[in-house]
């Protein structure tokens, strides 16, 4: 793990994940595709959502790190009803899975196979409606909306972000039922474009980050930032930017992504959807909308690689110390 320091970023480090490191883990003995969007670890075990319309279950996943391999276990059905969610974002408290749906902006959480209700917040009180948040941030600027979500258990306080045009996190606090927008300034402040994997956003001065998924931890917000390949550290009290760890060497080395289309054309967008964190790892989970593994990317060359195949991956990274 490399290190040095991030001018843009005020007294914090830029971390630089290696592909030596890195973990690649496959899904194995699943038929058919699966969008896979996020990741959360309760009571000991792993869990997954995927943002396809008709999986409306909270997945328990078994992990095997020696054979490079994560399996779906056991399928958690929410009881849902609706035949059209876009589930991309999950969490755990207290007993409770907390999932966003991006498509109709709903907030909810399941306790068990039979039940779940939704979290209504008080939108009016900061001046917005949602339903033209689901108009505005979703059919009008490209599944733009919300696509993280992370929780404070202790306080009861959950984040819930908006993915970009612009990113936004909005602070609930579920005891309450209270909500502020406090990182509007600082999440806005123009990022540092230098690690992007994409040179039409590092050349767009309007560009200013995105937010593929969130996770808190110790008053800290961490933010998955697919489009710069990395994550975000971000002091939760006062937006202030701590620390960022890049995983660009890993999922793009030498102009080759991880994932192809079948005529070999790279795919236009980067596909990091869901964040884990761990003790001493941070786990990327990747999200392939069915394409086909890359053969030439240097990571899957060793392990997991089959062109043929077009199964979701996550990446395990080690985590830097204070990290």
């Amino acid at each position: 793990m490399s290190f040095l320091p991030l001018g843009v970023f005020s007294q914090s480090l830029i971390f630089h994940a290696l592909p030596a490191e890195t973990k690649v883990l496959k899904l194995v003995e699943h038929r058919g595709s699966f969008d896979l969007s996020g990741l959360v670890r309760a009571e000991g075990n792993f869990f997954a959502i995927s943002d396809k319309a008709q999986d409306q279950n909270i997945y328990q996943i078994k992990i095997d790190t020696l054979q490079h391999t994560w399996q779906i276990i056991q399928a958690i059905s929410l009881g849902a009803t609706s035949a059209d969610r876009d589930l991309e974002a999950i969490d755990y408290c207290q007993g409770w899975f907390y999932l966003v749906d991006e498509r109709s902006s709903q907030i909810l959480r399941s306790h068990d196979s039979l039940s779940f209700a939704e979290i209504v917040p008080d939108w009016a009180s900061i001046g917005l409606n949602p339903q033209a948040l689901i108009s505005d941030h979703v059919q009008q600027n490209g599944n733009a909306g919300f696509e993280g979500m992370a929780l404070d258990c202790k306080n009861q306080i959950l984040y819930l972000a908006k993915e970009r045009g612009p990113r936004r996190i909005f602070r609930i606090d579920l005891e309450r039922n209270t909500i502020q927008e406090p990182f509007a300034i600082a999440l806005n402040a123009r990022e540092d474009a230098s690690c992007l994997a994409y040179e039409d956003l590092a050349q767009n001065p309007d560009y200013n980050g995105d937010i593929s998924d969130l996770k808190f931890e110790n008053g800290y917000l961490y933010i998955l930032e697919r489009f710069r390949c990395g994550i975000l550290k971000m002091d939760a009290t006062t937006g202030e930017r701590i620390a960022f760890l890049s995983f660009h060497q890993v999922s793009y080395p030498q102009g080759e992504r991880l994932y192809q289309e079948k005529d070999g054309k790279i795919p236009v967008f980067p596909m990091a959807e869901a964040l884990l964190l761990t003790e001493d790892k941070i786990w990327v989970g990747m999200d392939n909308n069915g394409k086909a593994f890359n053969p030439r990317h240097p990571l899957l060359i060793s392990s997991v690689a089959d062109e043929n195949d077009g199964s979701p991956i996550i990446m395990i990274l080690p985590r830097p110390k204070n990290f």
